[in-house]
């Protein structure tokens, strides 16, 4: 719940939030990592996207194309952050509270120092002028021993990340071709995640190694990307 009332860099946090979580689900593949068939929803109740033409108040209009190609991210990663947020009131989360931004703009908080209020001390507002459609990151077809190329070796990197975690599925290489030590690799991590265990790289294992690599990463806070395909910064 925001009103064009409050104070200015309350409503700049709060826009900045809106950004930063819309693009984490886009940069992320959040939902085709879950078989879904889009990126992005249009409810409040999960993220939202823009909506060309949409009526809105002319100070919310002013700061949103003021900011619109700006987001959120941790010092030192490239991925958009999950600036998750709530009205505080109503429904609480872990992050920022959009009623609670209009107590800190009263304090003499700017945005940026709300944000860090809320998220901590190490994220960074990012202005780009590069803001474009993300490609999603499967390669169309699928993967299976005797293919090579980037995407196999984006594959094994993730796998190796992923078996640190989970050691007996062993080491995939990461020379970039699919050899069988990376169709064992995939078969032990489509037997323990549930998929069917058959050592080709679909998207449905695609989409849950790149999953199940992010989360680890931010789990041990590693400087890696949770979709490894090419990403404008």
């Amino acid at each position: 719940m925001v009103t064009p009332a409050w104070p200015e860099q309350a409503l700049r946090a709060n826009i900045h939030a809106q950004i930063s979580l819309a693009m984490n689900r886009i940069f992320t593949e959040w939902y085709p990592s879950r078989g879904y068939t889009f990126n992005i929803t249009n409810s409040t109740s999960y993220d939202q996207y823009y909506v060309h033409g949409r009526n809105i108040f002319e100070v919310m209009e002013k700061l949103t194309d003021d900011i619109f190609n700006t987001y959120v991210r941790r010092q030192g990663t490239i991925e958009p952050y999950y600036t998750e947020y709530c009205d505080g009131k109503s429904v609480t989360c872990k992050g920022m509270k959009q009623w609670g931004t209009v107590d800190r703009a009263n304090e003499g908080k700017n945005a940026l120092q709300i944000l860090k209020y809320y998220y901590g001390n190490d994220i960074e507002i990012v202005r780009t002028n590069n803001l474009q459609d993300i490609p999603e990151s499967y390669p169309g077809s699928p993967l299976r021993r005797g293919d090579s190329g980037t995407n196999v070796r984006i594959i094994q990197r993730q796998l190796t990340r992923i078996a640190k975690d989970y050691p007996f599925f062993g080491n995939p290489g990461t020379d970039g071709m699919f050899g069988a030590a990376t169709e064992s690799t995939v078969k032990a991590f489509q037997k323990q995640f549930s998929l069917t265990v058959d050592g080709v790289v679909g998207r449905a294992t695609w989409y849950k190694i790149s999953y199940v690599d992010c989360n680890n990463c931010k789990k041990h806070r590693s400087a890696c990307d949770c979709a490894e395909s090419e990403r404008p910064e």
